[in-house]
């Protein structure tokens, strides 16, 4: 059980969703993905939460529960494997398959891309500050406005 400092106690409550502990990093609430975890954040309590390589492992309630806990002009930042790259790159020879099909697999519920990420976001209503790809991993920040 997730115990947070009361609302009036605090000036923001930055959140990092995290699987296993060796994601979790000073200043932030480190919190491990549950469902009853998620459900114990405040709504509309977090100026920032963070996911490094969750999101592929949330289901969409849990994802639409974690959108409810952004306060208004917070911010969500998303970084993840993105599949379509990861797809493309074997495809043409660049990444091998026995070392591409793991980034796709390994307990993931679903498989991301930047453009998903960012359209997703934007139909819930938030504005995307940045969505870009580097070689196998995508980041998408996102603004509630």
């Amino acid at each position: 059980e997730v115990n947070f400092t009361p609302l009036n106690k605090r000036r923001k409550m930055n959140v990092n969703i995290i699987i296993d502990q060796s994601k979790a990093l000073p200043d932030f609430e480190n919190v491990l993905l549950s469902n009853e975890n998620l459900s114990a954040i405040p709504d509309s309590a977090c100026n920032n939460i963070r996911l490094d390589n969750v999101i592929d492992f949330m289901s969409d309630k849990q994802m639409g529960t974690l959108l409810q806990k952004i306060r208004h002009n917070g911010s969500i930042d998303i970084k993840s494997t993105d599949a379509m790259t990861i797809i493309s790159q074997m495809h043409i020879g660049s990444i091998e398959f026995d070392k591409g099909s793991p980034l796709l697999s390994s307990g993931r519920l679903r498989l991301t891309s930047a453009p998903f990420v960012k359209d997703s976001l934007e139909k819930q209503g938030f504005i995307v500050e940045f969505a870009g790809v580097g070689k196998t991993e995508y980041q998408v920040i996102a603004k509630r406005p």
